[in-house]
């Protein structure tokens, strides 16, 4: 807990949304506990499963935790760019439940910013919607979180649309979940990912 209270007083993203987003993303334990070792086969990887490409861009996003961690372990040159030599090590530091949270909590409060700029996100929002669609930005990207909370689903396309339901819809689902959306992929996806925020962080209010 004091590594979310931590995160959430250095960006102004309040603990419960923190809590809800790990909760979402973390693989857990049999006492339920979660685990800073969680890995998708996705390639996402840590509490808050960060994508390779996600994680490197956040260490060279100055103002982050993970910039501030990177600048001072040497692992970038001096434009600011993460070492080849040493990428393998900064992306071992997803595993760090810490540095995790404080990387998720940088990049929610960035995407944040978009998603109420955009609308999509209202300025009142309660935390369980706010952790709701910092979910999915965190999954899907900005664009994604809004096109699935508008209903519109229209970054999902081709093969991205292709890896991105056969990577996170459970196989013995897929077909129930595309019977359920009349045989659309999208809407299939659409149905199954609010599915299980509501199973995590409960039904949106």
């Amino acid at each position: 807990m004091a590594d979310l209270n931590a995160a959430a007083a250095r960006t102004g993203v309040s603990a419960a949304i923190l809590t809800r987003l790990v909760n979402a993303e973390a693989a857990k334990n049999a006492q339920g506990e979660w685990q800073a070792e969680s890995r998708n086969a996705s390639g996402a990887v840590g509490l808050t499963q960060f994508m390779p490409k996600t994680w490197r861009a956040m260490a060279e996003r100055r103002g982050s935790a993970l910039n501030a961690y990177a600048q001072e372990h040497d692992y970038l040159d001096p434009k600011g760019k993460v070492k080849s030599a040493k990428l393998g090590d900064l992306l071992a530091l997803r595993t760090d439940g810490a540095l995790s949270i404080q990387t998720a909590a940088d990049y929610a409060s960035a995407n944040l910013k978009q998603l109420r700029a955009s609308g999509a996100l209202p300025s009142n929002a309660t935390d369980q919607q706010a952790a709701r669609a910092i979910y999915l930005a965190h999954h899907d990207g900005v664009v994604g979180a809004i096109d699935l909370v508008n209903g519109e689903h229209a970054s999902l396309v081709g093969k991205r649309l292709d890896r991105v339901f056969e990577q996170n819809v459970p196989k013995a689902r897929q077909q129930s979940y595309l019977d359920r959306a009349q045989g659309s992929k999208r809407d299939a996806y659409a149905l199954w990912i609010s599915d299980y925020l509501n199973k995590v962080m409960g039904k949106s209010a």
